[in-house]
Order: C-alpha cells, then structure tokens, then sequence
C-alpha cells in the first residue's frame, strides 16, 4: 500500500509474475469516505485484505465504484471476490467489448455476477474529490480504457503505457492510434495548468508512476515507428 498523492493510493494485487511484474497495481481514488477503485485484481484473497486495510488506514466507508481499465483476468478477475469482501454490490463500470449479448456472457463466466455500467469515450465518473474522465485507448485490448483524473491532470494509464517494459497489442493501428491520443490529453493537461506539481503523471498498471508521462509515451511513440 502506497500513498502517491493526496487523492491515489496505490494498492498491489499480490500477484507477481514475468507478464505483471511485481504484480497489477490498483489504485484507490479520491478524498472521502467514499472512493473509486480503479481495477481489482486477479482474485486472491491477501489482496481482499490488503483493499481493507486500505481502506480503514484512510478512513474509507465505501467503494462508491469499481473503473476497470480492460477485460484482463489480471485486471478484473478480482471482482466477485471483492464484492463478497466488501459485503455489497459495489458497481463496476467498464468499456462493452463488441455486442452486449457476447459481452455479459463472457463477464459472467469469469465470475462476476453483475454486468458491467457501460462506458463510453469522455464519459465522467466523480467521488468526492477525484474526477475521472474516460479515454477510449483500444490496441493492447478492444475495451481498452485509460481514465484522466482531471484534478491532478494525471492519467491511469492501464496497460497502455506501462512503467519497466512495453506492452503488448491486440492491434498495432488503434494502439498507434491510443498513444496519439493519450499524448494530446497530457499536451492539454500542460496547457491547462493542472498538473500535479507541473508533473504529466501517469499511473500505470504494471511498475512505478511515471513521473514525466509525456516522455514516456513520445519513446513509446518512436519505438513503434522505429519497428
């Protein structure tokens, strides 16, 4: 468990391994006693505990909502586990991939009850003190989502754009298409005013945060049009 700013904490899913590293990060958004959780995990039960100390350390009632950056099992896999953990229903919003029908059966077989909130492309989900915008970034998966947290002008950039390797993609254009994207958001950030300390931030879901995200996205940019 990691504080990484007044409104992120970072809680590690505990499952290390050569694809996620030392493991997928989580992160816990926002200032009240009700916040966001962005991801969830693969489902093992340290990591249901790990969420709760968390959340009582920092004085936190409640998981207003569960943001899911993509369909991974890494990612999501977590979430029947940490609903029964929290002991309620806690809404999960997540981009739909291809048609509803195939999409809430193949959600349900990997143990979540309850279908996903969709998500569209700018759409906002707020808590107290953490606004988080949606950013449809497909490539590394078709339901790809990386989520802007306006208050710090930083990005959770899922496994877009990670810290300590690149990712892999299921398709090389929208990928392409996704970094473009992610750096004009942070362009914008810049312009706006509204980073965190002058920091382009982004929080990653693989490795550390990534202090000048700018930087990283334009290598991530040139090793593309290098290959």
């Amino acid at each position: 468990i990691v504080t990484l700013s007044d409104r992120v904490t970072r809680i590690l899913a505990l499952n290390p391994s050569a694809l996620t590293l030392r493991g997928t990060n989580t992160y816990l958004v926002g200032t009240g006693r009700e916040r966001a959780l962005i991801d969830c995990g693969e489902g093992r039960a340290e990591y249901d505990a790990l969420l709760l100390q968390a959340m009582r350390e920092r004085g936190v009632e409640r998981i207003a909502c569960v943001v899911c950056t993509h369909w991974h099992p890494d990612h999501v896999g977590g979430l029947a586990r940490v609903r029964r953990a929290l002991g309620y229903d806690v809404p999960a919003y997540k981009v739909i991939r291809k048609n509803k029908g195939e999409w809430v059966a193949s959600e349900q077989t990997r143990g979540s009850v309850r279908a996903y909130v969709p998500v569209e492309d700018d759409d906002v989900i707020r808590v107290e003190g953490a606004t988080l915008r949606a950013l449809r970034t497909p490539g590394h998966t078709v339901d790809h989502a990386c989520f802007a947290l306006e208050e710090e002008g930083a990005i959770f950039a899922g496994d877009c754009v990670l810290n300590g390797s690149t990712t892999d993609f299921e398709d090389l254009t929208a990928y392409s298409t996704s970094l473009g994207r992610l750096k004009d958001e942070l362009a914008s950030f810049g312009r706006r005013g509204t980073t965190l300390g002058g920091e382009n931030r982004l929080y990653p879901s693989h490795g550390d945060v990534v202090v000048d995200g700018a930087a990283k996205v334009n290598g991530y940019i040139a090793h593309r049009v290098s290959r």
